[in-house]
């Protein structure tokens, strides 16, 4: 799981630049970099979505959703907020990409003030 954060929380400017035409940004979300950002954030995503939630996973992953809580839920967190605010900045950040971290925040049912702020910041932008 450690691996997936790092990978999440590398950056490269020149794959981060907004692109100038619809072209240019086809070409970045099929690049590989956006590639491997997005399965490791859906990774994230099905992994918390199946296995995080100690309230809503079976006797025999009990363990592994408490461990997931306390030792890489606040990493994840932190990264997929990184990835947000980056986006609400002007970067590039590919629609696959910012679709799984919004589902993963969904998800985490961390809705508070400032997470609600961001996640509206970042829609905004999305849909105008």
């Amino acid at each position: 799981m450690e691996i997936v954060r790092l990978i999440l929380d590398r950056g490269n400017p020149e794959y981060e630049k907004m692109p100038q035409d619809e072209e240019d940004k086809d070409e970045l979300e099929r690049s590989e970099w956006w590639k491997t950002k997005k399965w490791a954030i859906r990774t994230l995503y099905r992994m918390f979505e199946r296995y995080g939630s100690p309230g809503g996973v079976t006797k025999e992953y009990k363990d592994f959703a408490t461990w997931y809580l306390n030792t890489f839920s606040g990493g994840a967190l932190q990264v997929v907020f990184k990835i947000m605010d980056s986006y609400r900045k002007g970067d590039f950040v590919s629609d696959k990409v910012l679709r799984d971290g919004l589902l993963y925040l969904k998800v985490c049912a961390l809705l508070e003030l400032e997470v609600a702020n961001i996640m509206i910041m970042v829609v905004w932008n999305v849909f105008l």
